[in-house]
This record gives structure tokens, sequence and C-alpha cells, in this order.
């Protein structure tokens, strides 16, 4: 198995390709995803969903999908059940196997897609040593921090072109897959429904509808804790145990990665890519990525200058 190394590929695997069509799990979604890494009874996605209603069906695969980009009004009906929200990044749908679906969405919004067949979800029963079938459990809308490190993991080996190699992205979607079904799955609905306590459902989507909203602006853990009507200390120690990050801490990690897809994807100005996600100014922009990230912000986008077209402008940029 190859590995391009461009932000664009495609990497299918030949075992298990009769039984599992890349992507199937889910195939009203993402048909035309731009980054797309295919291995056995396994497939990856990333890339822009349009707006639009889509036709009822019943993937037979199972599926997770991860809002990146773009906060959208979204619409599901699973088995005739309807389901309204406006979803914002970081928010995860799990889909079952051959559940009846019907997405609706209200504007375009990117997503990344994991989709894997039975035989791998099974593969996790067997390894535990426990007899029957694994079946994962609807979940529309859920936000886990571990599913999102790991998610976050993958998409940074397929932005670098996998130059770890197959075996880690390999790793880390088993570690994944194992995951989702000890938490989300017919062998874990007790596990799942445990609270961890933390801030109530409705305030949390409130507070990270706001910060999304408003990334722009200067966003304080003080005033994100009075549109909830809570002091700033125990409204902190809530938000933690929900996302686990400060308040502060998931601003800024926020903003790190739109100005990564920024980075990736345009040729705006490093000045400006700053500016649009909402630091102060450029020194704290570089130091905060730096930080984070562990490169400057223009180190980071040189890693995907040949892919792009070139840029017509004179402006330069400061690293």
């Amino acid at each position: 198995m190859i590995c391009a190394s461009s932000p664009t590929f495609i990497v299918v695997a030949e075992s298990r390709a009769a039984d599992f069509v890349a992507g199937e799990g889910a195939s009203m979604l993402l048909s035309d995803a731009n980054r797309r890494y295919d291995l056995e009874g396994i497939s990856i996605r990333q890339g822009t969903q349009p707006a639009g209603q889509f036709p009822s069906w019943a993937p037979s695969a199972n599926s997770l999908v991860l809002h990146v980009a773009r906060p959208v009004t979204l619409q599901c009906s699973v088995n005739g059940k309807s389901y309204v929200r406006h979803v914002i990044p970081g928010d995860i749908h799990i889909l079952p196997r051959d559940t009846q679906l019907r997405f609706e969405f209200a504007g375009p919004s990117e997503l990344m897609l994991l989709s894997f067949d039975q035989q791998s979800l099974q593969k996790v029963c067997d390894d535990l040593g426990e007899n029957g079938s694994l079946r994962l459990t609807f979940h529309f809308s859920l936000r886990d921090e571990q599913i999102s490190s790991l998610i976050h993991a993958l998409q940074e080996e397929l932005r670098s072109g996998c130059v770890t190699g197959e075996m880690y992205v390999r790793q880390l979607a088993a570690t994944l897959i194992r995951y989702i079904a000890s938490r989300y799955s017919n062998r874990s609905a007790r596990v799942a429904s445990l609270s961890l306590g933390g801030l109530p459902p409705n305030r949390l989507r409130f507070v990270l509808d706001h910060i999304h909203q408003h990334l722009r602006t200067r966003l304080l853990s003080r005033d994100l804790a009075r549109l909830v009507q809570m002091s700033p200390q125990h409204f902190a120690n809530l938000f933690r145990k929900s996302t686990g990050r400060a308040p502060h801490e998931y601003v800024v990690h926020e903003r790190i990665e739109q100005a990564k897809r920024l980075l990736a994807e345009s040729s705006m100005p490093l000045i400006d890519v700053g500016f649009e996600v909402g630091f102060a100014n450029q020194s704290h922009f570089g130091d905060s990525f730096r930080q984070a990230m562990g490169t400057t912000p223009k180190k980071y986008r040189q890693c995907f200058e040949c892919f792009r077209p070139p840029d017509r402008t004179n402006r330069n940029e400061a690293s």
C-alpha cells in the first residue's frame, strides 16, 4: 500500500474489497470527499458536505461523523424519529449499520467520516473474550473528548500525507473503533449512560454555540459564566469536566483548529489568519500556535504550499 504525500489522496486496500466498499457506511455523505484513506475494512473521508436534503437510506457499514468546521442547522430522521440541532465543530454522530437515516443540512459543513464494517467491530468483541454480536447504538450530536482527540490525530496524519505509515493509521483507527464499541454499543449502554458531572447538556450547548459564533471576538471565562448565571470558578470547574479543558484553553484550541484549516487551505496572509480566528495580534497568534503545534504558522503552511496554485499576491508573510 502506498500513501500519497498530498492533502488530496486515495489509497485503497485490496483485501476484503469485495466485502466492504470504501465509504459505503454513509454513502449519502461526502460523496465528493477531498481526502480519503481506505484500508482493510475501514474508510476515512474528509470534505465539505453541501447543503440539501438527502433521500432516506440504510448504510451497510457502521459510521462515525465528526463536524470539523462551519456550524450548521442539521435535521436528522432515524427510524422515523426526528432530531433538529444547530451543530458546531466537535459534534459527533454515531450511525449504526442498517439504521434508516435521512439528513437535511441547512448549509455546507465540513465533516470527517470514519466508516468500518461489522467484521472490524466484531473483532473488538472477540478480543475482549465476549460472546455474542456487538452492535453500535445511535447517538446524535454528542461530544466526547477522547473521540475528538483520536480523530484529530488521524486528521494530522492524513494532512501530512501519512508520513508515519499505514500501521500508525491502522492502530489509530482500531483504537477509535474499540473505544466507540466500549462506550456506544449494546454492551455499554449502562456505562455510556453514567453521568460524569459537568455542565447540564443544555447549558453546555448554549455556551459552546456562543463560543463558535463569537470566536473572532474577546471571550472571557467570566463572561461565559454570566451567560449561564454561574460564578466564574464554579462554571470553570464544570466546563472542564464537560470538555476536558478550561474555558480559556477550549477557546484557544478552537482558534488554533480554525487557523490550521486556513493555513492549509488558503493563501491568506498570516497576520490576517490570526485576526480571522480571534487573536489580538500576530505575536499572540504565533506564540499560541507554536505552543500548541510545536512549530510556527509559516512552517506549518509550508507543508501544504506545493499542493495549492501559486499565490499571485505580493504580500510578504512574517513567520
